[in-house]
């Protein structure tokens, strides 16, 4: 290996060991900080299976309705799960109502096909699919 070669290579170590953390969530030299790792999706629809779980907004915790109620005008509401906040808790609380892969929200009259991933577990997503945002995704 010639001296050439050899600064060439050591020169992109550094920039190598980066690589995957250095995105839009980067904070400090590693990368500390992860994507919303919680996301509630909704859908408007007009036909719900008859299997299908149906949540009443109207029968749900003012927390979880709040949050429900962003999803609806928005599309989507996202979360960082780390935060100890009320909009969290909300969101924990709800996934835990999320039964199967079809499951829809009933609110004022209209269906909502519903989407939710928390970290890693992901609840009807072949109903809502969680959509992919340009919006700064960092936690």
């Amino acid at each position: 290996m010639n001296r050439r070669s050899l600064l060439a290579s050591l020169s992109l170590a550094p920039a190598s060991m980066l690589a995957g953390c250095s995105g839009s969530c980067s904070q400090g030299f590693f990368g500390t900080s992860m994507p919303h790792d919680g996301e509630i999706a909704v859908e408007r629809t007009d036909t719900v299976p008859e299997q299908a779980t149906i949540i009443q907004f109207s029968e749900l915790p003012d927390a979880e309705q709040s949050i429900l109620q962003t999803a609806v005008e928005d599309g989507v509401v996202r979360a960082c799960l780390d935060d100890d906040d009320e909009k969290t808790s909300a969101m924990r609380s709800f996934s835990n109502r999320m039964k199967g892969e079809e499951t829809y929200l009933v609110y004022n009259t209209n269906h909502y096909a519903l989407g939710v991933r928390m970290a890693d577990e992901v609840y009807g997503s072949g109903t809502a699919p969680l959509p992919e945002s340009d919006v700064d995704p960092c936690c």
